[in-house]
């Protein structure tokens, strides 16, 4: 399917900093770190300080300044801004930022407009298709390479086990393109953080990024965030599989839903409280006391059913994609944490 041409308002540039238009109308202005000093470059850097600060405080900024040029041009100077801070923890919090950001815009966008920045932009092939399967009606499909590297969790329908797969083409909705355009702006944001900063900077640039810097290295110490460490009894009792999830959510990864909870109830079933857990989370991008306390009260049952749960077998980690081990003798994480606590010992090899 060829995406129709679609006229795109500067608007849009502002809105999708990732499309080729924006880049290409980025690389018309032609600005260097040495025109940041002047008084329109000044609005660019506290523009793009504010985006930074906005992923900080976790909200999604999603007016856009009256001087478009600023807006356009404030996304790649605050890209400039996390190379100087170099802080990966930062550079996915803003990451996530960013992502939303644009799924709420493509909320209100017609689908030929949403296909076209889609297609134009990450060159994903995707053709019309029209079926119904159980309560779901699926109106696209997209190609399943071009699928998986997005997918935000692998549960549920987002799983490809799950889905209709045919000839290689994956059903999906317009609503999951929106969701799974949120995963690839996440990726592309942290791809354009890994290059080194400039040499050198303006004084005021530079001001800025200090100022940046001083307030998340704030905002980290009132996370205070446990280390793996601190962890009550030793880690080398941990399954290899949760001490990765563990590592990951403790480095600010933004974990799927279902590595959550497998997180989530193999602490609660050694031990770990509530708030001990919530606290481990907290350096999620996209954290949220109230839905994290709330999910893990479910997890512990002090919620809902009041059912108590225990984390996924062996063989449904691998298959959701969280373990990549295969540990001799043991079929379930947390058979693998009482053998270590009793025997010190247990075998395991990783999966090639």
């Amino acid at each position: 399917m060829e995406s129709k041409p679609v006229l795109l308002s500067k608007e849009d540039l502002a809105k999708y900093p990732f499309l080729r238009e924006t880049q290409e109308y980025v690389r018309s202005i032609g600005l260097t770190l040495e025109d940041l000093s002047d008084e329109v470059g000044c609005e660019i850097v506290d523009l793009a300080a504010e985006r930074i600060r906005s992923a900080i405080g976790r909200r999604v900024r999603i007016e856009l300044a009256r001087d478009l040029d600023v807006e356009i041009l404030s996304f790649p100077v605050s890209l400039v801004m996390l190379r100087f801070i170099r802080d990966k923890l930062l550079t996915r919090r803003y990451a996530t930022s960013e992502g939303k950001r644009v799924t709420y815009f493509l909320r209100n966008e017609e689908e030929e407009k949403i296909l076209y920045i889609v297609m134009r932009s990450f060159n994903w092939r995707i053709r019309r298709y029209s079926e119904r399967v159980g309560p779901f009606v699926y109106d696209y499909q997209i190609y399943f390479v071009d699928y998986v590297p997005y997918v935000p969790e692998y549960r549920g329908m987002w799983k490809i086990v799950n889905k209709p797969v045919k000839d290689g083409w994956v059903p999906v909705t317009i609503h999951e393109i929106s969701r799974l355009v949120e995963e690839a702006v996440k990726k592309y944001v942290e791809s354009r953080c890994l290059s080194p900063p400039p040499s050198s900077a303006p004084e005021l640039f530079v001001e800025k990024v200090n100022e940046i810097k001083r307030e998340w290295e704030e905002a980290k110490a009132k996370m205070e965030l446990p280390r793996v460490a601190k962890v009550d009894r030793p880690e080398d009792a941990f399954p290899p599989c949760m001490r990765a999830l563990l590592e990951e959510a403790l480095a600010g990864k933004n974990l799927s839903h279902s590595a959550r909870f497998a997180l989530a109830s193999f602490l609660l079933n050694i031990g770990k409280t509530v708030d001990e857990i919530i606290e481990i989370f907290r350096a999620a991008p996209d954290f949220r006391e109230d839905i994290a306390r709330y999910q893990v009260e479910h997890i512990a049952g002090l919620r809902g059913s009041k059912t108590k749960y225990t984390p996924f077998k062996c063989e449904n980690m691998r298959s959701l994609g969280l373990c990549r081990w295969k540990c001799r003798g043991v079929k379930h994480p947390l058979q693998f944490y009482r053998l270590m606590l009793r025997k010190g010992r247990v075998e395991y090899e990783e999966l090639a």
